[in-house]
């Protein structure tokens, strides 16, 4: 079980063996017991991918701590957003640069 996606399965998986109509008795209860036990390791791996993403998120908010200063109550996915904009200027404006220089070239 390395995703969530496969925990996912398990979870629905495990629902329709409690589901069944031919289960009585204590096999249900055995499949309920496995259910709730299932249920709870699923809380707890969810709960902790969710603090993996907290953990991105204060990284990067302080890998940009620098820019902090300019935009101080905006979020770390906002800041991310904005810094990807301004690498994307960057990049377009060094493409024009490029493509200016080569019309130079071609002209003289």
């Amino acid at each position: 079980m390395r995703t969530q996606v496969h925990l996912q399965n398990l979870l629905f998986d495990q629902l329709e063996r409690i589901l069944k109509r031919d289960i009585h008795g204590a096999e249900l209860e055995e499949e309920i017991k496995r259910g709730l036990a299932a249920n709870e390791m699923a809380k707890t791996i969810i709960t902790n991918g969710a603090l993996m993403v907290k953990s991105v998120d204060a990284l990067a908010t302080l890998e940009y701590a620098p820019i902090m200063s300019e935009f101080p109550l905006l979020p770390a996915k906002k800041i991310l957003e904005i810094k990807k904009e301004e690498q994307a200027e960057s990049r377009e404006k060094g493409k024009m640069k490029l493509l200016d220089a080569r019309t130079n070239r071609e002209a003289v």
